[in-house]
């Protein structure tokens, strides 16, 4: 069975104030929840791993990603964090990116509410389960800014190489077309059109105003995830007229480079 935990108690919660907590070691967090009586007034959830912001997301965002996996669900008192992926297929494939904990760790969860919040509550609670003493990957969410100065085609060289991407999600209703080259060799081509039509296909619902790269959206997130281990690795998007703003790009993605290995202390 699933085995639920409440987080311990956050402190420093107060209009325009981030609360935060820090997570018990020893377990892996397939999921964590957020229960606020002013739930709507947070503006930012963030996740750190030892120093390393595992991600920072809005509240907008929050609710675009599980819009996105079509979750539905209504609750006016509750928000749900990306950890393990739910939508996959096989349950070893659900946590593989749930966060793995173990000694030496130090995890924090902060949460900023806005100036305007009223006397705001926060709790939180985690589904939690053993582990092997291995911390292979974890999830994170990079953000990228795309230098637009107007209609045409636009080549995105500057992502970092290393961590396999799952998906991309590129803040704008002007993108036309992406391709996808991998030292030179064309891997992906799909205008606007073909790939709101293959996400439907895979029961995914793109948001609106963003295009959006989902290289699992069969829900095999280990097996389909893309390598960026290319010397050149090149994502060329075709902007519409009126596209002189730049792109904001939220890049979802498998990240080895925090493993740890606590099988060699026992």
């Amino acid at each position: 069975m699933q085995r639920y935990i409440k987080l311990d108690s956050f402190t420093a919660v107060g209009p325009g104030e981030t609360a935060n907590v820090v997570l018990q070691t020893g377990s892996r967090y397939d999921e964590i929840h957020l229960k606020s009586n002013q739930i709507d007034q947070i503006e930012r959830v963030t996740l750190t791993l030892n120093a390393v912001e595992l991600f920072s997301l809005t509240l907008d965002e929050l609710k675009m990603l599980d819009a996105y996996n079509r979750v539905e669900y209504i609750s006016t008192g509750h928000i749900s964090l990306p950890l393990g992926l739910n939508e996959a297929v096989m349950l070893d494939a659900q946590v593989a990116t749930g966060l793995v904990t173990g000694p030496g760790d130090n995890a924090v969860l902060e949460v900023k509410f806005a100036d305007t919040a009223i006397s705001p509550t926060l709790k939180g609670f985690a589904n939690v389960s053993a582990h092997n003493g291995v911390r292979a990957r974890v999830r994170r969410f990079i953000r990228y800014t795309i230098p637009v100065t107007g209609a045409g085609q636009i080549d995105f060289t500057s992502l970092v190489k290393g961590p396999d991407v799952m998906r991309m999600f590129f803040k704008s209703a002007l993108i036309e077309k992406l391709e996808i080259k991998q030292n030179d060799r064309t891997v992906l081509e799909l205008d606007e059109a073909d790939n709101a039509y293959l996400l439907d296909r895979a029961f995914k619902t793109a948001p609106a105003g963003y295009f959006v790269f989902d290289s699992i959206k069969r829900d095999y997130p280990v097996a389909d995830s893309m390598s960026t281990q290319w010397q050149n690795l090149n994502f060329r998007l075709t902007v519409a007229e009126g596209g002189a703003q730049n792109i904001s790009v939220l890049v979802e993605q498998v990240d080895q480079t925090e493993r740890a290995d606590w099988r060699r202390a026992s």
